[in-house]
């Protein structure tokens, strides 16, 4: 490239590292997901790609950033500020929904990833480093992804990896082009965002549209798969909803606990919940789960109809209370996926209901 005038002197000299090594694999547990599995990452600081790697990130960044479904980063401002634009009212029967690509990195085609790579570049208005050798330098950090782990020396053989330097505009130039094939599904969604490999929109057309439109995405392309949630509560017979409380507040006492409206439905996710004791008539024990609230109440079930070794078994199978005697209530939904945060909510709101042993069913955590 410096021969053929592509960089100059400064640049080669920048992209050349003087003593590369290979990267080193690292793994970090997704604390927010069932049996905590763990994301490998590639630390390829110090490797003989990693400049190279920079600078096309670089040369992709104003395609991803012009992407008609990005999100510039985790933070709420930016899609609050792209939310706010939606047109009001929005429809009584919208559905929420959210998505998340499964294992987006290592899943890229390599060869369908850079194809929207060139036509990404081809939109450059400076071209001072070609198309064609900004292909080059992808598809050197792709074919020369070598790692250790311990004595033992890997090299990636599709995809992108977690922790490369090009790894997120790679991702998401791929993700625009698979975005614009999405388009093609009849039904559109009435507001549709993206970050990286998590989704998020509001749906008009009905639950089985929208499932529809999920197996519409999961038919794109064979090795890019997605998961939905949505806030939509099952229109068949289901015994969660079927003891599902929507209470706006709970009285105990001289106390008054004001719940945030429309925290109700099966299938909501990462919150603090309450089991209610109709003969009781108070909150007995408070629990919380980063999966949905169907999951984890069909567990409490269960457990009360095989008589199972659980403190809430115990408690609905005495001999003057049963089954029937159980209902749920979303206290609150939690936006930080942390499974510390969640337990630290859970902790204040047995202190608030009172539900801790001997009042309830709960025991004090230390």
């Amino acid at each position: 490239m410096k021969k053929e005038g592509s960089i100059s002197g400064e640049m080669k000299t920048y992209l050349i590292p003087k003593h590369p090594h290979p990267a080193k694999l690292k793994g970090n547990p997704k604390i927010h997901k069932q049996n905590k599995p763990y994301r490998t990452i590639v630390n390829g600081i110090g490797t003989a790609t990693e400049k190279i790697a920079e600078i096309a990130e670089k040369e992709l960044d104003n395609y991803v950033i012009n992407s008609p479904s990005y999100i510039r980063d985790t933070t709420v401002t930016d899609f609050l500020d792209k939310l706010s634009k939606v047109k009001q009212p929005i429809p009584k029967n919208s559905i929420l929904f959210c998505f998340d690509v499964v294992k987006l990195y290592p899943s890229i085609p390599r060869e369908e990833g850079i194809k929207p790579c060139k036509k990404a570049l081809d939109t450059r208005k400076n071209k001072e480093i070609p198309t064609n050798d900004i292909l080059e330098m992808i598809k050197l950090v792709l074919e020369g992804n070598n790692f250790r782990l311990i004595d033992r020396d890997f090299l990636q053989n599709e995809g992108v990896a977690i922790g490369s330097k090009l790894g997120k505009n790679f991702a998401c130039t791929y993700m625009r082009q698979w975005d614009k094939a999405l388009e093609k599904f009849k039904e559109k969604p009435l507001f549709y965002k993206r970050f990286i490999d998590d989704g998020f929109g509001i749906w008009t057309h009905g639950e089985q549209k929208l499932k529809e439109f999920m197996d519409f995405a999961n038919s794109i392309n064979d090795k890019i798969k997605v998961e939905l949630s949505s806030n939509k509560t099952c229109k068949e017979e289901c015994e969660v909803c079927d003891i599902e409380r929507n209470e706006e507040k709970i009285i105990l006492g001289d106390k008054t606990f004001n719940l945030k409206k429309n925290i109700h439905g099966c299938q909501l996710v990462n919150l603090i919940y309450g089991l209610h004791c109709e003969k009781c008539n108070h909150y007995v024990y408070i629990g919380e789960t980063e999966r949905s609230l169907n999951e984890r109440i069909k567990e409490h079930l269960a457990d009360i109809r095989h008589d199972r070794d659980t403190a809430v078994a115990e408690h609905f199978n005495q001999e003057d209370h049963c089954k029937e005697d159980i209902t749920v209530q979303v206290l609150q939904q939690i936006y930080d996926k942390s499974a510390n945060y969640r337990r630290y909510i859970e902790a204040q709101w047995m202190q608030k209901l009172n539900t801790i042993r001997p009042f309830g069913i709960n025991v004090k955590k230390e």
